[in-house]
């Protein structure tokens, strides 16, 4: 059995990348990180590591999907990897409308990571 897996998925290639390479920076001495861009090769990835009983120890999802919600991926990766930790990533948003919000309180998701790509206020980077 090789590492535990921190398994990232974002519809953005940028974001997943971004992430992937984050987060192998950080942990990769002790986890392999492995990262999709869609929601059917992200099922699939994760279907594959668990008929090979490969740990995945962390998933890290957008909570917006194409395919569908970050919060029913991750129910659908919960099922195939009941002891992974659950992440929903958002943008930076602290309301009660937040997606984050409903998922933690229903035990949908165990943390939320905000998005940090995504500038507040693009006019301030532009330097207007």
């Amino acid at each position: 059995m090789s590492q535990p897996v921190i398994f990232v998925i974002d519809g953005d290639a940028g974001v997943t990348a971004a992430l992937r390479e984050d987060l192998d920076r950080r942990f990769g001495e002790d986890f392999r990180v492995i990262g999709e861009s869609s929601a059917d090769s992200g099922l699939a990835a994760l279907l594959k590591l668990a008929d090979e009983a490969e740990l995945v120890a962390l998933i890290i999802v957008d909570h917006d999907l194409s395919a569908m919600p970050g919060v029913e991926f991750l129910a659908l990766a919960h099922e195939m990897h009941p002891l992974a930790k659950r992440v929903l990533l958002v943008e930076r948003d602290y309301s009660a409308r937040s997606p984050v919000i409903s998922a933690m309180t229903l035990g949908q998701a165990d943390y939320h990571l905000a998005k940090p790509w995504v500038l507040e206020q693009p006019a301030l980077a532009a330097g207007t």
